[in-house]
């Protein structure tokens, strides 16, 4: 059993040119003959120099070796013969053939293999061989990033390790496959956790803290929200800062003043324009709380910004 499934494999060799995959295997070619149903070569695959022992079928784009010591003496598909040819995977194989010959094909994994595959990798975690159950977890994931058991194996795993980089990135992507599945109330700890162990991660950050809005915990997502901002800036995703920093000021908490962070996002980014209506709109938002001084001090600083405007 393999990554892709024989129907796949089938698919894949029957778009093939059977001349044109021994040109690109390149073992002998010159020597080959043809008849009207089969190409006759030395087997590439055994690296035979002195018989013909490699047929191919031209309409059943098939292949045997007549050497009965050799790995294709039992036959096979073009890309069966491909990667024993090139001593490759199956898996390796069919991608590289797709890719070459630029075929149109669905190439579905084969869900039966990557099931097999996670309880292979849970099986190893039991007996401790931990790097060779990160090894199993990873190989699933190549082939099909949100496999969910593979996600939650390799956070197990890096807990045994104590990887905690590891850990807080696999936090991270169950984190975001839950969210996108709308399932909240499970990627909270799994956001916590990735705030945690990756304290950098300012997306990590942003979300603690929208799920601390939900819960009414006004001052620590702030907090959160103003972590998340400065991340941001430093990383320069300038519009994801500004982002938290208007998120952090919709709290409407007297604890930080987020005007001057926003203005001085906006002063990186030369949004002068942007800044202005941000003034205006906190002024206008002062103004309808009745807090005058505050007002005037944002349209001060609107004034400054672009006195040619207001």
């Amino acid at each position: 059993m393999g990554i892709y499934s024989e129907k796949v494999i089938q698919e894949v060799s029957e778009q093939l040119d059977p001349k044109a995959v021994l040109e690109l295997i390149g073992y002998h070619t010159d020597k080959l003959q043809e008849s009207a149903e089969t190409f006759r070569g030395f087997c590439p695959i055994h690296r035979e120099t002195v018989f013909r022992t490699l047929i191919v079928d031209k309409s059943r784009h098939t292949f045997r070796c007549m050497y009965s010591l050799c790995k294709g003496a039992a036959g096979g598909t073009l890309v069966e013969l491909f990667a024993l040819a090139r001593e490759i995977p199956i898996e390796q194989a069919i991608e590289e053939l797709a890719a070459h010959f630029q075929l149109q094909v669905n190439m579905p994994v084969d869900p039966e293999y990557l099931a097999k595959q996670a309880e292979v990798g849970g099986n190893y975690i039991e007996l401790g061989f931990h790097e060779d159950a990160e090894k199993v977890f990873l190989e699933i994931l190549e082939a099909d990033p949100h496999y969910e058991s593979a996600i939650r194996g390799l956070i197990e795993v890096y807990e045994h390790l104590g990887n905690t980089e590891a850990l807080g990135r696999q936090h991270g992507i169950l984190a975001e496959l839950l969210l996108k599945r709308g399932e909240k109330l499970a990627a909270h700890d799994h956001v916590r956790a990735w705030a945690e162990y990756n304290p950098e991660c300012a997306r990590a950050h942003y979300l603690v803290a929208e799920y601390l809005v939900e819960q009414g915990e006004r001052e620590a997502a702030l907090e959160e929200y103003m972590t998340a901002a400065d991340l941001y800036t430093s990383e320069g995703n300038f519009q994801a800062a500004i982002d938290s920093y208007k998120q952090a000021d919709l709290l409407r908490l007297d604890l930080v003043d987020v005007v001057p962070h926003v203005l001085q996002v906006y002063e990186q980014m030369g949004r002068a324009e942007e800044a202005v209506s941000f003034l205006m709109e906190r002024a206008e938002a002062s103004v309808r709380v009745a807090d005058f001084t505050r007002a005037a001090s944002l349209l001060e600083q609107a004034i400054e910004l672009k006195p040619d405007d207001l």
